[in-house]
């Protein structure tokens, strides 16, 4: 058995000058102490005391005492049926220890000083926010007036713990989960329910190196495309659609390539034809849809992940602009066959890549744009 301890803490009161100090943390019976300013119920403390320090060391096996000398050693006892027991203990930095084995795959650091807002938390929202965590992203802004309800249980990234918790609220505490110094703003409201949140929306975006969109009606991934193309910020946009048996994840740079409404009309056209109905309508509406399968959906997110960090990562000449062989701007994967009539279709996958050309007549980014700038104002001339 382990005790896991804050580097931070310990060298707070190494360096300080009070001869004890509490700290509360986490008791896995039998396996672990956990002592990190982590979210969530706390049912284990931690006593730290100066060498010379007389002190008594509590008879439960969830009260840990650690002994610091002036050199920096530290030496953490227990008692356990009447017998005090010496335990081994491991300073845990989780800027760089949760990481440790991302090098070599990605360089974890250049995520550090990065912000990402997430507009939308549901299945492939609180997807992408737990792997971003996990890759190193330095903060996240997350924005959804949703609770969580059992139905959500299959496929989100929160489990039954979190019955009736803002998703937000409940994702927040999953990301502090992985690495308790990420930043994590939270706004439980609809992202352009009223002109008051459309502007709201319009000031955290202005802030954020990348706008993800993973709501369910074009009414909310329009008003991301306006307001990506204003503030001349990357954006992703990642969707499914009926019983997840396909999804879309287009990324969207201003200025260079297709924006979300380039081809939006065609590509729903399309996949009509193929799926039948779909998650999203250009006319502003969501379609009653039946989700999928959490594999499915999270297919969807995790190239909607990769994309995100080849944006987040990728290389910007002088001019603000990103390299001229950027990616492919739009992926379809496919995750149920067409079915034959009377039968569901069978499980399977398939992913193609395609580049965008922008549209001339394309209402938001066109020669003739009729909506960049209108849904909050951001990105006009005073």
């Amino acid at each position: 058995m382990k005790i896991y301890l804050s580097q931070d803490w310990f060298l707070k009161f190494l360096n300080g000058d009070e001869n004890a100090s509490e700290y509360e943390g986490f008791y896995n019976e039998g396996e672990s102490w956990i002592f990190l300013p982590l979210p969530g119920y706390r049912n284990a403390s931690l006593r730290m005391v100066r060498e010379g320090t007389k002190t008594d060391l509590p008879d439960d096996p969830s009260c840990v005492t650690a002994v610091v000398s002036p050199d920096g050693a530290i030496t953490c006892f227990t008692v356990d049926g009447g017998a005090i027991v010496e335990r081994e203990v491991e300073m845990i930095n989780p800027h760089e220890d949760v990481y440790a084995r991302n090098r070599g795959l990605l360089e974890t650091r250049c995520l550090k000083d990065k912000t990402v807002l997430i507009a939308g938390c549901g299945s492939v929202g609180s997807t992408m926010a737990v792997e971003l965590a996990r890759a190193g992203i330095g903060s996240l802004i997350l924005a959804d007036p949703d609770h969580l309800e059992p139905s959500n249980i299959c496929r989100h990234q929160a489990g039954l713990q979190y019955l009736g918790r803002l998703k937000v609220n409940a994702l927040k505490d999953m990301v502090l989960s992985i690495n308790p110094v990420i930043t994590v703003e939270t706004h439980p409201e609809d992202i352009c329910s009223d002109m008051e949140t459309m502007e709201k929306t319009g000031s955290l975006a202005e802030k954020c190196d990348l706008i993800v969109c993973a709501t369910d009606t074009d009414n909310s991934r329009i008003f991301i495309n306006d307001l990506s193309l204003a503030l001349k910020k990357p954006c992703i946009h990642a969707g499914l659609h009926e019983r997840a048996s396909s999804g879309i994840v287009q990324s969207v740079i201003p200025g260079q390539g297709a924006c979300f409404l380039c081809h939006r009309e065609k590509i729903l056209r399309e996949t009509r034809k193929e799926n039948g109905a779909v998650a999203y309508s250009e006319k502003g509406e969501a379609i009653p849809v039946q989700p999928g399968l959490s594999s499915q959906i999270n297919a969807v997110a995790e190239v909607a992940v990769l994309k995100a960090i080849e944006i987040l990562t990728a290389s910007i000449d002088d001019k603000g602009n990103f390299r001229s062989d950027f990616g492919k701007s739009l992926t379809l994967i496919k995750t149920r066959s067409r079915p034959v009539p009377g039968e569901e279709g069978r499980l399977t996958f398939f992913s193609a890549h395609f580049s965008l050309e922008p549209f001339e007549k394309c209402p938001a980014c066109g020669d003739d744009p009729s909506l960049l700038g209108q849904a909050a104002g951001f990105g006009q001339d005073p």
